[in-house]
């Protein structure tokens, strides 16, 4: 009887176009078939895309931290030596945690671009820059401002960006920023919320620097592993990819940017308020930052460890507890 009834409600086999694809996501498979040349094709990708992503996170970074609000941004995309020299927290010997093999560095492929770009030859940058033979910033900043233009779509990053906490650290970073010029200062008495808006955007700059920052080594170990024969599957591909992603995105941090303001670092024995994590889970609650010190002029501040686990407090428009942006380039970052 039971065997009558299941033979007369089967379900006859599907005869859509992509019937395939669908029956292998299903049985937990990848979205491609696992070929060599598939396996070659997405490494060569991923490769092609971590290069130009290693001049990404630092121009991303660039912009927030040195040329904030810069009223006349002409050269914010002729990165400066010393962020060329930035060390990747997942890259090199002194690596937070290490992903990447390589060079905590700009990777030397991106080097040689800046250097004598697609011409292949050695020119001021300003003719690389006006012939657009250099790395297409735009780009970038395409992928930021979807990300801004799409606020309000959960987590607990841009919720932030609304509250007082917030608004009184970007009031105090835009009077240092603009200390000693009275034309700056006055419109913006005038229009705060202009630039208290533009201070967000900057915000939304960090933050997507701060993911690529985890994506290029994990591009670049990638490729190196495809080239030593390690890598010689889809699955294995994936679940490198994967693992790398999360091995940052389980660990809670505070990410601080800072600029013409006084940061102070409280007691290393004073533990960090922090929410529960799942392993292996794009979410988790962020650290709770300590009571902010007053503000005052002075040179700009290195940037934060991502990996400090006690509690700081720091004066700045950036000054936020952060969830880590999992999500593609161009979309906007859940926690």
């Amino acid at each position: 009887m039971t065997s009558a009834i299941l033979s007369q409600t089967q379900i006859p086999p599907s005869t859509h176009e992509f019937s395939d694809i669908i029956h292998r996501l299903e049985a937990g498979g990848s979205m491609l078939p696992d070929t060599p040349e598939n396996l070659m094709q997405i490494i060569g990708i991923y490769k092609a895309y971590a290069v130009p992503m290693d001049f990404y996170w630092r121009n991303l970074l660039y912009i927030a931290e040195r040329v904030f609000l810069n009223p006349l941004p002409a050269f914010k995309y002729f990165l400066p030596q010393e962020y060329l020299d930035l060390h990747n927290h997942y890259a090199g010997d002194d690596a937070d945690l290490r992903i990447w093999r390589g060079e905590a560095t700009a990777h030397p492929e991106l080097l040689e671009f800046i250097e004598k770009g697609e011409l292949k030859q050695k020119l001021p940058r300003l003719f690389h820059h006006l012939w657009h033979d250099r790395i297409n910033m735009e780009f970038a900043e395409a992928c930021m401002r979807a990300m801004f233009w799409h606020r309000g779509m959960g987590g607990q990053f841009d919720p932030y960006l609304d509250s007082d906490e917030y608004k009184a650290n970007a009031d105090r970073a835009i009077r240092a920023y603009f200390q000693g010029n009275p034309l700056m200062l006055g419109l913006y008495k005038l229009f705060p919320e202009m630039f208290l808006e533009q201070v967000r955007e900057l915000s939304y700059y960090a933050n997507l620097g701060l993911f690529w920052e985890v994506m290029a080594p994990v591009f670049f170990e990638m490729s190196d592993l495809y080239d030593e024969g390690k890598l010689t599957t889809v699955p294995e591909a994936m679940n490198f990819l994967v693992n790398g992603i999360f091995a940052i995105a389980v660990a809670p941090f505070i990410t601080m940017s800072i600029f013409g303001v006084n940061a102070t670092k409280s007691s290393p024995n004073q533990k960090a308020s922090c929410g529960s994590t799942k392993p292996l889970s794009p979410m988790w609650k962020p650290c709770s930052t300590a009571p902010l010190p007053s503000a005052a002029p002075n040179p700009i501040t290195p940037r934060q460890s991502r990996f400090q686990r006690t509690k700081a407090s720091f004066t700045m428009a950036f000054s936020t507890p952060m969830c880590f942006p999992l999500a593609l380039p161009g979309f906007r970052p859940h926690c």
